[in-house]
């Protein structure tokens, strides 16, 4: 088990592939998200009921590591990733898509319950300049 980190007030995910980031989404407990990815940052308004879903959705992966036994190694790969104040990361839980044993698959529809709720935001925010 992972040590017990602080309460956080940020989590973000972040989506790689070849050691590159895809999309990144940066969600505060209560004030403006962002989204971007190699063409365009997008910012939204989260509220703090938004972000207490999403931590729900990740509260089992929060305080424990993750293993898996990567299978496929060309394949998208991420982080989720707790910070407790701007700035300060407590926690990073990677998630691999060649993973196929362990929690992967649980991790996975977890990612996907969160892009479920963070898609509709995005897509209603504003382009950043």
């Amino acid at each position: 088990m992972a040590p017990a980190i602080p309460e956080p007030t940020i989590i973000t995910l972040q989506n790689m592939y070849w050691g590159r980031p895809t999309a990144t989404w940066t969600i505060p407990r209560d004030g403006q998200g962002s989204y971007a990815d190699p063409q365009r940052t997008v910012t939204f308004d989260v509220s703090a009921e938004t972000f207490d879903r999403i931590r729900e959705i990740f509260l089992p992966y929060e305080e424990r590591d993750f293993h898996c036994n990567r299978v496929i190694t060309d394949g998208p790969y991420g982080f989720v990733i707790w910070s407790s104040r701007e700035g300060q990361e407590d926690q990073r839980t990677l998630w691999d898509a060649g993973c196929v044993t362990g929690d992967a698959s649980d991790l996975f529809a977890r990612t996907d319950a969160a892009m479920e709720i963070l898609v509709p935001l995005r897509d209603g925010g504003s382009a950043a300049e």
